[in-house]
């Protein structure tokens, strides 16, 4: 039996209202690929060239044709994916100008993803290159795995914290004197003393209290090479120190980068874990334990 009366009146406008909030949310945003969304994108791009006086000669069909046909960003590879009339996806289809003086006209657009067209818009490709090449080298540590684990940002930050802050205290108990700890993505602290120093800091969970005497080395990962090709090429005056903390921060090895540079590099061995494991694959300079130097770090 169907409503009646006020309750039928009011079903049948809850009705209408979520159809229109449908239809609505169609016209505004409809799906990439489907005609609406060519006629929509022309009409938008029509309007804002005759606002900002840019050529224009684009039609819905003409969109249409230059449209990936396996609905991917040709940049980054991923799946177009539209957001509700609301907001748009960092993978929104958007059309591009190859060359902005030329406006939006025929052999002068393509579709990429928001996010490529919001790196590309602004610089040239090389000057693009270079930036994507700098963002990857800094970025680097923040994107490895370790332990068969997903990077934790949040742990991360937590003990990148806490070497830092160990660091500093060491430093300012042997009378160093302008100690800086701040994330630049080159060197952890920087400090001088006779001198001036680096300190690549980080702590090494696993290891407790005191040191396993089963560990015959230390390990940094050969990534990490890089900041001492950037010590030799900009600062050739300066030491460079890697420090490895136990958990609490109570001891650390101090390794020069000159023994760092000289010692094997290798994946580590461990027949407990999967040989494709994360960690597993990674190559590491391996530092024997008799090389490096321990210290007692004051808590």
């Amino acid at each position: 039996m169907g409503y009646t009366g006020k309750k039928n009146r009011d079903y049948q406008r809850e009705w209408s209202r979520k159809a229109n909030e449908r239809v609505g949310g169609y016209r505004n945003s409809p799906p990439a690929g489907t005609p609406r969304f060519f006629t929509n994108a022309c009409s938008k791009i029509k309007s804002k060239s005759k606002t900002n006086n840019i050529d224009f000669d684009l039609d819905p069909q003409y969109l249409k044709e230059i449209y990936p046909r396996d609905g991917k960003c040709p940049a980054l590879g991923f799946v177009f994916k539209r957001g509700d009339h609301t907001g748009s996806l960092q993978e929104s289809p958007t059309l591009d100008k190859l060359i902005p003086s030329k406006g939006y006209v025929k052999g002068n657009v393509h579709w990429v993803s928001r996010v490529a067209n919001t790196i590309m818009s602004d610089g040239t490709p090389d000057e693009v290159i270079k930036v994507g090449k700098y963002f990857k080298e800094v970025t680097e540590d923040l994107n490895m795995t370790h332990n068969n684990r997903t990077f934790d940002r949040e742990s991360y930050n937590q003990n990148d914290a806490r070497a830092k802050k160990a660091m500093v205290g060491y430093l300012t108990e042997q009378n160093f004197s302008d100690i800086i700890a701040k994330e630049d993505f080159y060197f952890d602290v920087s400090a001088k003393k006779d001198k001036n120093y680096f300190f690549e800091v980080e702590i090494k969970n696993q290891w407790g209290s005191s040191w396993n005497p089963a560990w015959k080395e230390v390990r940094i990962p050969e990534r990490k090479n890089r900041l001492i090709k950037r010590k030799e090429k900009d600062y050739p005056d300066c030491d460079l120190y890697f420090v490895v903390f136990n958990t609490n921060c109570s001891q650390a090895w101090f390794i020069k980068d000159s023994l760092v540079n000289e010692s094997s590099v290798g994946t580590i061995q461990n027949s407990r874990q999967p040989k494709d494991s994360p960690h597993l694959r990674e190559p590491f300079f391996h530092i024997p334990v008799e090389k490096a130097k321990l210290i007692q770090i004051s808590s």
